[in-house]
């Protein structure tokens, strides 16, 4: 009853809007299998509507594409309980998802059907398939042990690229060999390994379940520090990648990811030692501490290995190898020097210095005396010129370098303009003016840069 109601659906939103009358009408003509779907016995059935225009190549298509979806959701899928699906601990949702896969799929790789009648009305062109459901399962029979004798070869490519401790091809093997039964997982898939007999989806899953449980990924330091607007190195953020008995693992892929902030490059490969390093060119984040997380990229080898979203979902919620380290972030320690003049000879004051310095406590940072103490360094220089008896121009610089004297920041500032009722009351104008620009302006520029 269903698939008639779903057939009269179709064949309105073929129609459009026609009313009910006028689809009476027009149904008053055609072949009785037109308007009810056959029913017969042995046989899948499906029929197919098309609205005629001047290309007659794609309403003809339209017809052929409606039946063959129509015959196909007849094919009903029935999951084995000896099935991998029945027997690895993924979501409840996992046959529903696989049967629609199924479906879906089996519309694309329909064989054996064979075309009954075509009805070629006034405006409406049909057609009529219909498909053996013994010819059906002697076809699939055939898929079927293409794919066991696959998958089988598959694995055995698996077993030797194990045996010379390649894990990397091994585990894409494995998955290529599931992939090889993607269509028939709902099966029991019985077959003989080694001499023993076995479902043979289960036994891949198993198998690659223990090669995953096999790699070990392993920080180098479980706690770093790091400072925030400084980097990361790949000697901070490294690990090892090996079997369970210390043998390193070449070639595999990791991923990375922080809890703090992103990972720009969060993807690499084991070297031939079996390390693995990341780098983060700059702490960004304000929390005081996070995690930084390294796993098999497993990921990378399912998009190698397979386009089956039911095997990718089956895989993603296996025990996947994964480690993380302890990041400590603290706040970067300044160091302020300034050396202001007026005409080439000292202020007397340090105008400059101070507006940095109250813009950088309010902030909630922190400065130091002591030079050797610090992260970063700033260095201010200032220096006025007369313009005119009541006018002062001012320039200044504003650079900061990190411990190993590596200009982080610079910002140059030239000409602005003090005025007052004389000279000196003009260039502590021009102080105040750049002061405030220190304050509402370049320590904006300078978090936004720095940190």
């Amino acid at each position: 009853m269903m698939r008639k109601v779903l057939l009269f659906v179709s064949v309105l939103m073929v129609f459009g809007c026609a009313s009910r009358k006028d689809l009476l009408k027009v149904r008053k003509d055609w072949p009785d299998w037109a308007k009810r779907k056959p029913m017969v016995e042995g046989y899948y059935t499906g029929v197919g509507f098309g609205r005629k225009s001047a290309n007659v190549e794609q309403y003809k298509k339209a017809a052929r594409q409606y039946a063959l979806n129509n015959l196909a959701e007849e094919i009903s899928v029935t999951v084995s309980g000896e099935s991998v699906l029945r027997t690895v601990e993924v979501n409840f949702d996992i046959d529903e998802y696989y049967s629609y896969q199924v479906i879906t799929s089996s519309q694309e790789v329909l064989e054996g059907y064979e075309l009954v009648d075509s009805y070629d009305g006034e405006e409406y062109y049909m057609e009529y398939y219909r498909l053996s459901k013994s010819l059906h399962r002697k076809l699939q029979e055939e898929k079927f042990r293409k794919a066991m004798d696959k998958a089988v070869s598959e694995y055995e490519k698996a077993v030797i690229f194990s045996r010379s401790k390649e894990y990397g091809d091994a585990l894409s093997s494995l998955i290529k060999a599931l992939d090889e039964l993607h269509a028939f997982l709902h099966e029991p898939l019985k077959t003989t390994i080694e001499g023993k007999e076995v479902y043979l989806a289960n036994f891949l899953v198993t198998e690659l379940q223990t090669f995953l449980d096999d790699i070990v990924i392993t920080p180098a330091s479980k706690k770093i520090e790091a400072i925030r607007g400084y980097p990361l190195s790949e000697n901070q953020l490294l690990f090892s990648v090996t079997d369970r008995k210390g043998y390193p693992i070449p070639s595999l892929p990791v991923s990375a990811g922080f809890s703090a902030q992103s990972v720009i490059d969060d993807k690499s490969n084991s070297n031939a030692k079996g390390m693995v390093s990341f780098r983060i060119d700059k702490v960004k984040s304000r929390s005081t501490s996070g995690k930084f997380y390294a796993s098999l990229d497993i990921g990378d080898l399912l998009r190698s290995s397979t386009k089956d979203l039911t095997l990718r979902k089956i895989i993603w919620n296996m025990r996947i190898p994964t480690t993380s380290m302890n990041v400590l972030i603290r706040e970067p320690v300044f160091y302020v020097a300034s050396e202001e003049k007026n005409l080439g000879k000292p202020l007397g004051q340090d105008m400059l210095k101070q507006a940095f310095l109250a813009e950088l406590l309010s902030k909630g940072n922190t400065a130091t005396s002591i030079r050797g103490d610090a992260d970063f360094l700033v260095n201010i220089e200032a220096n006025t010129k007369k313009r005119s008896p009541q006018r002062a121009l001012l320039d200044y610089s504003l650079v900061i370098k990190d411990r190993d004297g590596k200009v982080k920041f610079q910002k140059y500032s030239n000409d602005i303009e003090g005025e007052g009722a004389n000279l000196q009351e003009a260039v502590k104008d021009a102080y105040r003016e750049s002061a405030e620009e220190i304050r509402l302006k370049v320590f904006a520029e300078v978090e936004y840069d720095l940190l």
